[in-house]
Parts: C-alpha cells; structure tokens; sequence
C-alpha cells in the first residue's frame, strides 16, 4: 500500500492524502478509487478557489492595541487617527466618529483608544489642527498586542503671537467677520485692537497663501476693513 499525495503544494487547502495500491492491471476497487481520489481533488481545489476570490479565509490573529495621545504636560489631547492594516482596510472602534477623505478613514479620538488589529505590520497616523506637526508611524504589532503613548509636536503657537482663530467652519460667504462690544471707550479699544490683528493677518497672509487664494483673502480684509469703517463709536 502506498499514500498518495494529491494537490498543489503551494495551496494547503488543495492538498489531499489518500491510500491505494498499484499493480500492473488496475481492479475495479482500484479504478473507484482512482476515480474517487480525483473527484476530491477537483472538489478541494474548486473549495480552494473559490476562498481565495471570496475572501472566505482563516482570519488573521487579532492583538490588541492601546493607543494614548496626550501633550507636552501629559494630558490626553483629542486628535483624529488612522489605523491601517498592511494590505488592508482602515480600522475603526465601535461607535467612533468617523471621516473619510478618499481612500483614508479616520476615526475622532478623545486621546485613548483600544481597538483589535491584525498581528504584523500597519500604518498609524495622528493629527492635532495644523499648529502640530502630523504623527506618521509604521508599528510591527506583536500577538501579545502594543501599547504606544504619542506626544504630537508643536511647531507654533499662533496665540502667543497674537492671533486669534476666526475659523468657524460654517461655510458663510466671507471667511473674515469682526465683532465688537461693549460701549463708548471700550467700542473704539475694540475697533483699533480689530485693525491691529486685520493688519498683522494680511501680512501673514500675504507671506504665506499660495496664489489661488491670496485674491480671496485680500477681498475679505478689505470687506472687514469696511465693516469696521461702517461702526459707529456711541456714548
């Protein structure tokens, strides 16, 4: 008796071990086996096939991996992450917010996450707004899972400047609005405190837009100007 091997070596899930015994002139038990042993070839390697473009195979082993954002003193900082698989789809907790920007998916982190990733290779990226500089990292992630704590860079403090961020992300019409209150004195403190930042923004501006928007932003300092032109100083 002999045992046969029957498949792909390059493919487990084609291979296929049967006994059978060979003599000169096959019997017929031995041409139902010969027969048999080709049929379950035939099957396994459809089976095989079939997993393969289906995506219906073993699930790589999952580890853990904690991730902790935190700033210069050591408290959490929110920040969006992206967790991708080598060769994967990006990974989201449960119950995350998420946001897609083309083939990347984030996910809005409070400065702690855990989440199951595949064991091996994967991409991790951090953002803090623009004043930090951007976290790019490829951790190897071992079975017994990873633990990182991140302390994103800051590059500029534009508060410390003088600046104040009139982002508001409504999408109005103009990207510059000026609000003044309180009454006589205070009014004409805050209408030449708002000239001051409106002059230091346009120069900022000027030294670092590119030309697609440097148009813009000159039309909305000067519709600021305007406004602030228009204010009336009461008693």
């Amino acid at each position: 008796m002999a045992i046969i091997l029957i498949g792909n070596d390059r493919c487990a899930s084609c291979a296929f071990v049967f006994p059978a015994t060979f003599s000169r002139r096959p019997s017929r038990l031995q041409a139902t086996v010969a027969s048999r042993a080709y049929a379950a070839r035939v099957l396994l390697l459809a089976a095989g096939i079939l997993a393969v473009f289906t995506g219906v195979l073993p699930a790589a082993p999952a580890a853990r991996l904690a991730l902790s954002v935190v700033d210069a003193s050591g408290k959490p900082l929110a920040c969006r992450v992206l967790v991708r698989p080598a060769g994967g789809d990006c990974l989201v907790p449960d119950g995350a917010t998420d946001l897609v920007i083309g083939p990347d998916r984030w996910f809005m982190s409070a400065g702690k996450v855990e989440l199951d990733v595949p064991v091996g290779s994967l991409e991790l990226r951090v953002e803090h707004g623009l004043e930090y500089k951007r976290i790019k990292q490829t951790l190897d992630v071992p079975h017994r899972g990873l633990t990182r704590t991140l302390r994103p860079e800051r590059w500029i403090d534009m508060h410390k400047l003088g600046y104040r961020c009139g982002e508001n992300h409504t999408h109005v019409t103009s990207p510059i609005y000026v609000t003044v209150g309180g009454r006589g004195p205070a009014v004409a403190r805050s209408i030449a405190e708002a000239r001051r930042m409106l002059d230091r923004f346009e120069q900022f501006a000027a030294r670092t837009a590119s030309d697609t928007y440097r148009p813009a932003l000159r039309h909305a300092v000067a519709e600021a100007r305007s406004r602030l032109d228009r204010t009336t100083v009461g008693p």
